[in-house]
């Protein structure tokens, strides 16, 4: 137990003194450290929110009103004691679907499943509602910008499944013409798009224009793990509206819990997810996830997460011209989001993935390698990853931006 203590306050002595600059992490708000530390961790709720309420619109509900329709009502999970835990989950989904609302589409016409623990099993519990094994999937390739649970051949998706890859065009762009072509071809039964590693805009409305137009019965997924906090800030493209189910994660841009969610826009579509969420992946859920994803969805709705999130472009952008300034070359130039790829390779670094940011941890700058374009194996990326999600939650000005970015260049350089 000392050296339990010890780690983590080790740890805690770590997060103030590094700079992080990963592109999937966040600093976890109070608020929501204080539901994950709750007696929430005491709770077995395995099963489902009743149907009574979660077609109710609780906003005008008051708490009193709402256990005496349990009373009346009840639920059908196997263990009891979970007429509390019943408004916590309803409340996670409202709060979420709130947050994505745009003028294409109303809270009340987003289903919200927040049962997943990670994106990750999201994306797995979306690819089996949809799929049956062996139908052709469509995704971005990994080491062009995708991620690995789109259908990696290392991923049980890739295993399992016939997945066909697209990339980026010569500028850098998605190579939207390669999703026409295998969209005409191919007819897959599903289309991923959302990347972990690609910088710039994605056109949800002209990929949906080409599945209308070429394979109609193609189910769209939109992956916003990366830019969930992002697309409820506005400030970058949301494919709310567009796509038939998205998935996302609560920490990352969305600054919040480590959990995830998968929305979808119809009644049929919502219940094929809930059945393969559970019981056919997922037992019980994690009650002190769902309780925190409620409070993380909260604060996305409000006017200090939008301007957050503003602020983390920016500083992007402003870091990735300070690298082009010193000589150095970005993968996809011209960041749209919250990340900067560096090309180590073009810049013409005698240096690896690998040892590009072991380098930077030594001086207390965190940061992750990245496959590039090109590359085969993640063991000899050639790219570093950036992210400016963190720097945005501190409140790092231009100038420290700046200097960060000369510190990277002065210390890569010297190798």
């Amino acid at each position: 137990m000392n050296l339990l203590k010890k780690a983590l306050k080790a740890d805690e002595k770590r997060q103030k003194k590094k700079i992080f600059l990963n592109a999937a992490l966040s600093e976890c708000p109070k608020n929501v450290k204080k539901v994950l530390a709750s007696n929430l961790n005491n709770i077995d709720a395995e099963g489902k929110v009743p149907n009574w309420l979660e077609n109710l619109n609780v906003e005008n509900r008051t708490y009193k009103q709402l256990q005496a329709m349990y009373l009346e009502k009840r639920d059908n999970r196997a263990n009891k004691c979970c007429e509390n835990f019943n408004i916590i989950e309803k409340l996670a989904c409202d709060n979420l679907a709130k947050a994505f609302e745009n003028n294409r589409i109303k809270k009340k016409d987003i289903f919200v499943c927040v049962q997943p623990p990670t994106g990750a099993i999201a994306n797995l519990i979306t690819v089996m509602a949809f799929c049956k094994k062996g139908d052709t999937i469509v995704s971005m390739e990994l080491s062009q910008g995708g991620h690995l649970s789109h259908g990696s051949p290392l991923h049980y998706v890739g295993d399992n499944y016939n997945v066909l890859h697209y990339g980026v065009d010569e500028e850098g762009n998605i190579d939207y013409a390669k999703i026409e072509q295998l969209l005409k071809a191919e007819k897959p039964a599903l289309l991923i798009a959302g990347a972990s590693s690609y910088p710039r805009a994605i056109d949800w409305k002209y990929i949906r224009k080409l599945i209308d137009k070429n394979s109609p019965t193609t189910i769209f997924m939109a992956d916003i793990a990366h830019t969930a906090g992002l697309v409820a800030g506005e400030a970058f493209p949301s494919p709310f509206g567009y796509a038939d189910v998205v998935t996302m994660v609560g920490y990352k841009t969305f600054c919040g819990v480590r959990s995830g969610a998968i929305f979808t826009f119809t009644q049929e579509n919502f219940k094929l997810i809930k059945r393969k969420c559970f019981p056919y992946i997922m037992g019980s859920p994690i009650a002190s996830l769902i309780g925190a994803m409620a409070v993380s969805a909260e604060n996305a709705c409000k006017a200090k997460f939008k301007t957050i999130q503003k602020n983390i472009v920016r500083n992007a952008q402003i870091f990735e011209a300070e690298l082009l300034k010193g000589g150095f070359k970005t993968a996809f130039t011209g960041t749209q989001n919250h990340i900067v790829m560096l090309d180590l390779k073009a810049s013409g670094l005698n240096l690896n993935g690998e040892q590009a940011v072991n380098l930077l941890e030594d001086n207390n700058i965190m940061a992750n390698k990245n496959m590039l374009p090109g590359d085969e194996k993640n063991s000899e990326a050639s790219g570093v990853r950036f992210g400016f999600t963190w720097t945005a939650q501190k409140k790092y000005s231009e100038k420290k931006i700046r200097e960060i970015a000369i510190k990277i260049i002065n210390l890569l350089q010297q190798k």
